[in-house]
């Protein structure tokens, strides 16, 4: 199910709340957290749905920040103490934040922020940080598909900004690296996440702080089926009964040999999923002889979600 999280609410909080409505014995856990801080989509997953976790944290993930130039923070965000800032009235235009896009794109190097849930030599960074001192995290690989400018309000010298990327990737750092390169410092004053993958938050159920469980059955009436994963993926029909028996038991089977279902957008396409009678199948793609066969990774019999 998708939940629209409010800003000062934890992602453990909405995870809670549902399990609470749906009792002991079912599984739910969420598909890539979301700070405290920000707000928007939040895909909580229940039941055997907890398996798919790895292939919908796969999934490319679109926000919508605010960037605020002038004033440098301990968190990178505005929550944090001011490390520094410009008293000065400063004007930021479109085209300056516009020339500082194109060294955010591909594949490239970022440091997260000192206050994070990363672990350094078994310690999470927010607690050496706010304990001892701030701690400078080593620079990590991570992919940025787009950086857009939507709107720039010069007067308050703010950067709208949507950004779309993989998992590990931290918007904060983004607006940070954007104040350095300006000179003029900066962070990332809020953060609204829109969708993962075919995952809308337009869609999502609404979360209030101090929630401690959700209506039964607008939880029940908001449940997306588990196949909704295969609108995410490149996705294939069994077409042969002999097969089914076959990835049940883990075997390859050869792609000639399945039909493709059509979908609008394949968002990821390092895996397929394979859907026959009663099962799902999440499976890599491996070539030999010429030949492209899907070997199953995880393997989910669709009776039921739990």
């Amino acid at each position: 199910m998708i939940i629209d999280k409010p800003e000062g609410v934890r992602s453990t909080a909405c995870v809670s709340a549902v399990k609470r409505t749906l009792g002991r014995g079912v599984k739910v856990g969420h598909a890539g957290t979301l700070d405290s801080t920000a707000q928007g989509l939040l895909i909580v997953l229940v039941g055997k749905a907890t398996r798919l976790c790895r292939y919908v944290m796969d999934l490319p993930k679109n926000y919508l920040g605010i960037v605020k130039f002038g004033v440098k923070t301990s968190t990178d965000d505005g929550t944090g103490d001011i490390l520094s800032s410009i008293d000065d009235e400063i004007s930021i235009e479109r085209d300056l934040v516009e020339s500082l896009v194109p060294s955010f794109l591909g594949i490239r190097m970022q440091r997260p922020p000192s206050i994070s849930a990363l672990k350094v030599d078994g310690r999470r960074a927010h607690v050496v940080s706010r304990s001892e001192k701030l701690m400078e995290l080593p620079s990590r690989p991570v992919f940025i598909t787009s950086v857009n400018v939507q709107r720039i309000s010069t007067d308050r010298g703010e950067a709208a900004i949507g950004v779309v990327c993989h998992k590990g990737t931290y918007i904060r750092s983004i607006a940070r690296d954007m104040g350095d390169m300006s000179g003029y410092g900066a962070h990332l004053s809020s953060l609204r996440r829109i969708s993962t993958g075919p995952f809308d938050v337009s869609d999502g159920v609404p979360f209030s702080e101090g929630m401690d469980c959700l209506d039964k059955e607008v939880l029940s009436q908001s449940l997306l089926p588990v196949d909704f994963i295969s609108r995410a993926y490149r996705s294939y029909e069994i077409t042969r009964h002999e097969d089914l028996g076959a990835l049940k038991n883990g075997l390859s089977l050869p792609l000639y040999t399945l039909k493709p279902i059509k979908n609008h957008k394949a968002w990821c396409c390092s895996r397929a999923v394979v859907t026959g009678k009663g099962l799902l199948s999440v499976c890599r793609f491996r070539f030999e002889d010429d030949r492209c066969y899907l070997v199953p990774e995880t393997n989910l019999l669709m009776e039921s979600l739990s």
